[in-house]
């Protein structure tokens, strides 16, 4: 009887291990999740330092490459406009290359900004990866431990199925039991959107008449001397200083391949390299006539078409 007893206690302790591997899916499978944890963390903090390793490569190269665009760029800037006798469509080229060096500095400063703030998101990455990997390796250390256990105790199931008499005696006080185991940039503005609605350079009345300048047509602006000559939409002063055709010139680079050419001016009240919002004051009328002018590069356009007149 004792026996019979004993066998049962057995057998339901053994469903119940057994049954402890059926709610899991089939005995091992925590390990086998937490095995696919840990490789797959590892592949992919593994891909994160490959990859920030690639980009910091790039990176590298992408700094010689800027340093030596922004040094052909001073140099440019340094040397100023081309010299006077090589015409004025000379000078407009020599602003076009500066202007293209400057958006392209601009592209690379850009990209190589970007690629340290990718470099930085691929390190914290990594790192939060490696202590997921680490968290996974832990949980994977207590499933290996559970499984051992789990392995033992239906070990020594089988063997009190073998011999229950073995684990009756004295020591259970002549009863029954069982010995188990315990077990984380001029917003938007495009000169060439503003054709037809530009405003006068000047303020007030004014005379305007054709006239050319070196082959390119423009306009001649009659006031008042002394009157402030303004810029007619935002951009930088790419060139200001006298000119043997233009007199007291100045010109404004509106970054979307359009430049305002305001010549014979009486003084000049802006430098080269500055920015300016539309409107802003460049100088003032001289006893001549100023001489308002818009290009296309090197391509003069019909001011009067610009102007709505």
């Amino acid at each position: 009887m004792r026996r019979a007893v004993l066998v049962t206690i057995v057998a339901l302790a053994g469903s119940a291990a057994l049954g402890d591997g059926r709610a899991s899916g089939q005995p091992g499978a925590e390990v086998g999740l937490a095995t696919r944890e840990v490789e797959t963390l590892r592949a992919e903090r593994e891909r994160a330092v490959a990859e920030a390793g690639a980009l910091r490569e790039r990176r590298d190269e992408a700094r010689r490459r800027l340093r030596h665009r922004v040094h052909v760029l001073h140099r440019l800037r340094r040397a100023g406009a081309l010299p006077l006798t090589s015409g004025f469509d000379a000078i407009l080229r020599h602003q076009a290359r500066v202007d293209r060096l400057q958006r392209v500095v601009a592209r690379d400063a850009r990209a190589f900004s970007s690629m340290g703030e990718r470099v930085s998101a691929l390190e914290a990455e990594a790192a939060r990866l490696e202590a997921a990997e680490r968290e996974s390796a832990e949980r994977l250390a207590a499933a290996r431990r559970a499984e051992e256990e789990r392995h033992g105790e239906l070990a020594l199931i089988e063997q009190m199925m073998e011999d229950p008499a073995a684990w009756v005696g004295p020591a259970m006080g002549g009863g029954f039991g069982l010995r188990m185991s315990d077990g984380a940039p001029a917003r938007g503005f495009r000169l060439a959107d503003e054709r037809g609605r530009l405003p006068l350079p000047v303020g007030g009345s004014a005379q305007l008449r054709d006239a050319e300048r070196e082959g390119g047509g423009g306009l001649e602006v009659v006031t008042g001397a002394g009157v402030s000559v303004r810029a007619v939409g935002p951009g930088a002063v790419s060139y200001a200083a006298p000119h043997p055709s233009y007199g007291r010139l100045v010109i404004v680079d509106h970054r979307d391949g359009h430049y305002t050419v305001y010549g014979g001016l009486g003084a000049i009240t802006t430098r080269a390299g500055g920015e300016v919002v539309a409107g802003a004051v460049l100088g003032a009328v001289g006893a001549q006539p100023m001489f308002f002018q818009i290009r296309r590069g090197t391509r003069p356009l019909p001011a009067r078409e610009w102007l709505g007149i």
